[in-house]
């Protein structure tokens, strides 16, 4: 099976995309949910993001944001949740506009807690910092680890940042004519 970073999809050159702000007031670090760590026990019930509506502006299935976590639509998190992966929590948002009466309660924070150790240090590409500090600048990735687990969609420990998804999400994405993610295939060993 094909795995793929996602990204923010660049769509510029299409139309522009709305982009919101996290203004709810927490008491656990922003850190927490990029890196895997648990939410559930912390994440407030009014979590609250905001955005000023653009007219011309598209409003895609997951929200690009300032705090850089996944916000998907309900669309999409039916579907994960009918995959039954496990190691995902998904965390009421509300998505208010702040110069119109659009709120949209219809989005979800994945915490994506399923972080798995499967990057080859021997086989990935690094490239060195003019401080002489060494940075992975193409990781590799454990084909067998992957085969055994047959994650939808993941983080990997030593680069808790980045989300992965299987071909599987990348093909549903397609089919749906969904909008707001890029995908780019990783290098398997």
């Amino acid at each position: 099976m094909r795995y793929y970073w996602v990204v923010p999809e660049d769509l510029r050159d299409k139309c522009n995309i709305e982009f919101c702000f996290f203004v709810t007031q927490i008491d656990f670090p922003t850190y927490d949910i990029l890196v895997g760590k648990s939410m559930l026990h912390y994440w407030p019930t009014n979590a609250r993001f905001e955005f000023e509506r653009h007219n011309g502006y598209v409003i895609t299935e997951c929200f690009d944001n300032d705090m850089n976590w996944p916000i998907y639509s309900t669309r999409i998190t039916r579907w994960l949740q009918e995959k039954q992966d496990y190691g995902l929590e998904y965390l009421p948002a509300q998505i208010v506009s702040t110069n119109s009466e659009m709120v949209l309660d219809n989005y979800k924070v994945v915490n994506i807690t399923h972080v798995i150790d499967v990057i080859d240090l021997n086989h990935s590409k690094y490239s060195m910092y003019d401080t002489g500090d060494l940075m992975m600048v193409l990781p590799s990735f454990k084909r067998k680890v992957l085969a055994e687990l047959h994650p939808t969609i993941f983080k990997t420990k030593m680069n808790e940042i980045p989300i992965y998804v299987s071909e599987e999400f990348k093909h549903f994405w397609e089919e749906e004519k969904l909008a707001g993610l890029d995908f780019h295939e990783i290098r398997q060993v």
